[in-house]
């Protein structure tokens, strides 16, 4: 229970913010309220939701310092594992990783805003299965279940420049260049960051607005 209702905040259903209410969540998941209540608070304790005193349970709204936090992680482990990669890579993973690279770029064409979020997700998952380091891996995965939550807003805005990010760091790999490999890995994710901070920037700023007329 607690892994379906994950899913569905990861992937948008329930952006942050929005009020999680056991009997609808109950209904939709066909089961009793029990098994909600505790997948709402065992996702609490993993901060994917907060409760608020006589309101309820609501998704977690990310904050910037979270975010700095998060992204600053994952430039670390993606970097390592990009340089492992580099070291390992043979010519089916290449293969491997242009076929997502090409349906990613297919994805942007018909602004398929799903099968470009699966390809950024198969993309990385690949650079960790090449790194051959379990834990770098583990750890990978779950850092990546924030990443990718952070990373719907923005995905469209910088689809075309991640992708051309990630076809750079696949040639680093394939050419074994593990220093270059490592810089354009970390690059990525710091464009990611940077355009998701503008996002909540510009957000706040909105919702800051005098009414207009």
């Amino acid at each position: 229970m607690r892994t379906r209702l994950e899913a569905l905040i990861i992937d948008g259903v329930y952006p942050p913010g929005t009020h999680l209410v056991e009997t609808e969540l109950a209904t939709r998941l066909g089961v009793s309220r029990g098994p909600v209540r505790e997948a709402l608070n065992q996702l609490q304790s993993q901060g994917w939701v907060q409760f608020e005193p006589r309101r309820g349970a609501f998704v977690h709204n990310p904050t910037a310092e979270e975010i700095e936090q998060y992204f600053g992680v994952r430039a670390m482990l993606e970097g390592e594992a990009a340089a492992l990669a580099a070291a390992r890579a043979n010519e089916e993973d290449v293969d491997a990783m242009r076929s997502v690279i090409s349906a990613a770029r297919k994805a942007i064409e018909i602004l398929d805003e799903n099968a470009l979020y699966q390809a950024s997700a198969h993309f990385h998952g690949h650079v960790y299965q090449l790194s051959g380091n379990g834990v770098l891996r583990e750890l990978g995965q779950e850092i990546d279940k924030r990443i990718r939550w952070y990373f719907r807003p923005v995905m469209m805005q910088r689809a075309s420049e991640a992708w051309d990010e990630h076809e750079g760091i696949l040639e680093a790999i394939t050419a074994g260049d593990t220093a270059r490999s490592v810089e354009l890995m970390r690059e990525h994710s710091e464009g990611t960051r940077r355009a998701y901070l503008g996002i909540m920037a510009a957000d706040a700023r909105a919702a800051s607005a005098p009414p207009q007329g």
